[in-house]
């Protein structure tokens, strides 16, 4: 015989629901704010963590992977030139973000320093840290234009200034255009830097002009870097690993040849803090659960009180324990599914609210975010709230003897 519940009983479930409004309404408001209170703190949440990442991926490099080849080996404690260094090129760095999966970009880097001025003028030179990587992100421009991303591989002789050195050398409207010379190099201003509260004077020049243009003085050559940028912090482990495994397949002995270069001390703190973080809106999210479910449960004890004569008629009239128990959990299915509905949209609108608030209030553009596991949460603990809590009261229900019930008043 099916142990699956008889169609009529669901009908009954509905029907007595429809009966009593009130008492409906009762139950459901608890569920409401439970839910409301779930998808809220989840979409609040949610917008709080993305806007942490953001802020994680553009002001730190806990995302970053710096690839830095080794110029030097230790030998008995001394240092000696080790000429099996890798150069990489821009073909390597595309090769890199096509084996790792986990790479959202990669280039390749240089830096150094060294003195600059303006062709012809008799203005003190200018001590500026040069840059130059291919891909990337671009810098933020006030006046003229970036370098393109084959002008950043090329050896062309142009550059971009940082705002503050354009004021050194005379404001940005003498420099631009004009030539700067550095050492015995010339280059052609094409673009300025938009201004920021960074001190040094810094010019990005093609990636092929820095040996030229630095001051390598009893430091050799200036060898370029690669880096690799994570899409995720859960991300940057897996990628470590990825890039471990691309080196080896280029070289067994990479040890010997690069330098991993990533603040996993940081990235620790960082992945630990948003653990917390979840645990902390979990704990909340318990406690509005559990205070929803309560309430569903009390007003379905009442119901059975209430209803006690009629659950002996329909017992008497043929109705089996399985029947009645189904009844009583149908109906709290019902009501948490109605409530999770509700509750899904009034916690969004409650969280657009809170995040308007705090965008007003700290001018941090946090949004509120509400992804299909937050309403795949909400409804799945809606129904298993009405499951739990309304199966005490479905039992007693269904384990009233019919005699005794018809009986009471």
């Amino acid at each position: 015989m099916s142990r699956l519940p008889s169609l009529p009983g669901i009908t009954t479930s509905l029907r007595a629901l429809a009966t009593h409004p009130l008492r409906t309404a009762l139950s459901t408001l608890g569920i409401v704010m439970g839910v409301a209170s779930l998808v809220a703190v989840l979409a609040v949440g949610d917008g709080v963590e993305q806007f942490s990442r953001k802020q994680l991926s553009s002001g730190t490099d806990l995302h970053v992977i710096g690839i830095r080849p080794q110029t030097t080996r230790l030998v008995d404690g001394l240092r000696f030139a080790n000429p099996d260094y890798p150069v990489f090129t821009r073909e390597d760095a595309r090769a890199l973000l096509a084996a790792v999966p986990e790479l959202t970009e990669t280039a390749v880097v240089a830096s150094g320093q060294g003195m600059v001025r303006r062709e012809g003028s008799a203005a003190p030179q200018r001590a500026v840290r040069f840059s130059g990587q291919t891909g990337g992100p671009s810098r933020r421009i006030a006046a003229g234009r970036p370098l393109s991303l084959e002008e950043q591989g090329g050896t062309a002789p142009i550059t971009v200034i940082s705002h503050n050195l354009a004021d050194a050398l005379g404001g940005v409207d003498s420099v631009l255009q004009r030539q700067l010379v550095v050492r015995r190099l010339a280059v052609t201003v094409v673009g300025v830097m938009a201004p920021s509260p960074d001190r040094i004077f810094l010019m990005d020049l093609p990636l092929g002009l820095i040996d030229q243009a630095a001051d390598t003085t009893g430091r050799g050559t200036i060898t370029a870097d690669l880096v690799a940028v994570a899409g995720r912090l859960e991300d940057v482990p897996v990628a470590r690993v990825g890039v471990e495994r691309w080196l080896a397949s280029r070289a067994p002995e990479w040890r010997q040849q690069v330098v991993i270069e990533q603040n996993l001390t940081r990235l620790e703190q960082a992945s630990q803090a948003m653990g917390v973080f979840k645990l902390f809106m979990g704990a909340i999210v318990s406690i509005s659960l559990l205070v929803g479910g309560i309430g569903v449960m009390n007003v379905l004890l009442a119901s059975v009180t209430e209803r006690t004569r009629e659950i002996g008629i329909r017992r008497a009239a043929g109705a089996r324990q399985r029947d009645v128990l189904w009844q009583f959990l149908s109906e709290s299915v019902v009501v948490t599914g109605l409530g999770s509905g509700i509750g899904l949209v009034v916690g969004f609108a409650g969280a657009v609210g809170i995040t308007a608030i705090m965008r007003a209030r700290t001018d941090a553009p946090v949004a509120a975010a509400l992804a299909w596991p937050t309403v795949g949460i909400a409804a799945g603990a809606a129904i298993l709230v009405g499951l739990v809590f309304g199966l005490y009261p479905a039992l007693r229900a269904a384990r009233l003897s019919p005699i005794d019930a018809i009986r009471h008043e």
